[in-house]
């Protein structure tokens, strides 16, 4: 089920909604952190690193609730941060949207332009495989525990009571 916009209450609302989303896909999760670069350091609001492959990958994210569409300027100060420490990959999530000039600077980027409900509908079947994942291993442990056939994801079959 999607959270909608207005539902956050403010930037910080906001910055641990993407972070609580990350974490819950099974990805390492900061928030906030402070990265090293070349110019010394710089604190971004969502730091994300998938601990699943050989060799790191780290996201930035910077969560933005401002009442009006962001601008090019967001992004190319963001642009320099993720340069400067690198990064993989960045998003920035807007909660209203972006001007058209914020798109011309994040095009051929390895920079995402988000809002809060595309975000969650881009990394929506992700999160939903995790979640499935998560839940079949816990199903797993219960019929070991309670030796009852509860398998969610098949047709339910009649138990009896002999009893």
């Amino acid at each position: 089920m999607l959270i909608p916009t207005k539902s956050i209450r403010d930037w910080k609302d906001l910055q641990d909604q993407v972070a609580n989303l990350f974490r819950e896909m099974g990805y390492e999760v900061h928030s906030p952190y402070v990265v090293r670069n070349v110019r010394g350091s710089k604190e971004v609001d969502v730091y994300v690193r998938d601990i699943r492959m050989s060799i790191p990958y780290v996201i930035l994210i910077e969560c933005k609730h401002w009442g009006a569409n962001l601008p090019q300027d967001v992004v190319h100060s963001f642009r320099s941060t993720m340069v400067d420490c690198g990064a993989n990959a960045g998003i920035i999530v807007g909660s209203t949207g972006f001007q058209s000039g914020a798109h011309r600077a994040a095009a051929h980027t390895n920079i995402e332009l988000r809002t809060w409900e595309s975000l969650q509908h881009s990394y929506g079947n992700e999160w939903f495989l995790r979640q499935k994942e998560k839940l079949r291993t816990l199903d797993a442990d219960l019929k070991l525990k309670d030796r009852l056939y509860l398998d969610q994801w098949e047709t339910p079959r009649v138990l009896m009571n002999l009893m």
